[in-house]
């Protein structure tokens, strides 16, 4: 079922889950079978997000917890459910359960950052983050959330009012975050597109515009470089190319976050 939903054959894919779930809850069953059980039963969920039936998501996950109450992963998909369908508050409700199960889980904790910065709650964010890194065994580097963290610094940076000074503190402690990202990581290209945008806010725009080819050249995967090096050739007159670059994003039909992107 995996490899099959890998290959983009969901309907198959369907069809294995679901063969698999039967073998595995049959009478003659191992204890071993009842564990692989669970794994197929949170795919299934799983696919059926991706092929868009999310009532029966939410319905399997739903089930999960209520066989195996410590089961994060069903917690994280619950509250991703609940943001798909724009209900912010059903999402930070689940995560905060599976957060009572699993007070310094890093990937609740990054679930609810998100959630904070889809309401604009930008300190709120900032301090989930801030306790995975902090907090979380084994996270100190985690590259998500000093991605997050550098994504906020830059949102930030533009907010109104804010004197050259200290916007360029911002970008600066994100381009400390990014680079430290970086330095894990050398082939991020969410990281180093940062590093782009980065660029682009101080006015180097020739810097900016070679790191967002070099992004966009390595990475199939960061729509966001596509974007904002249209605007690094919009801002320095050349329409064609970034009408192309624009719906070249545009056909991809990604989305990114906002600090990923030039205003």
């Amino acid at each position: 079922g995996a490899l099959r939903q890998r290959l983009g054959k969901l309907a198959s894919a369907e069809q294995a889950y679901q063969a698999a779930l039967r073998l595995c809850k049959s009478d003659d069953a191992t204890p071993i079978a009842d564990m692989h059980s669970v794994t197929v039963s949170f795919n299934l969920g799983r696919l059926w997000e991706q092929m868009g039936k999310v009532p029966a998501a939410v319905e399997q996950y739903t089930s999960l917890l209520l066989q195996h109450p410590n089961y994060i992963d069903a917690f994280v998909r619950l509250a991703a459910c609940e943001r798909v369908a724009g209900r912010l508050q059903g999402a930070e409700a689940w995560l905060k359960k599976g957060l009572e199960v699993a007070p310094l889980h890093e990937d609740l904790w990054c679930s609810l950052g998100n959630v904070h910065i889809a309401r604009g709650e930008w300190a709120l964010a900032d301090g989930c983050f801030k306790r995975v890194l902090e907090k979380c065994e084994g996270c100190n580097k985690d590259a998500y959330a000093m991605l997050s963290l550098a994504n906020i610094q830059v949102h930030l940076a533009s907010a109104k009012r804010r004197s050259p000074k200290d916007e360029h503190a911002y970008l600066d402690k994100a381009t400390e975050l990014y680079r430290s990202v970086l330095g894990q990581q050398p082939n991020n290209a969410y990281a180093a597109n940062g590093l782009g945008v980065v660029c682009a806010k101080k006015g180097r725009l020739v810097e900016a515009r070679s790191i967002f080819t070099a992004v966009r050249d390595a990475s199939s995967e960061c729509d966001a470089a596509l974007v904002n090096l249209g605007q690094i050739h919009a801002a320095q007159r050349e329409p064609q190319a970034a009408l192309g670059l624009y719906q070249k994003a545009e056909r991809r039909a990604a989305s990114a976050p906002a600090a990923s992107l030039l205003a």
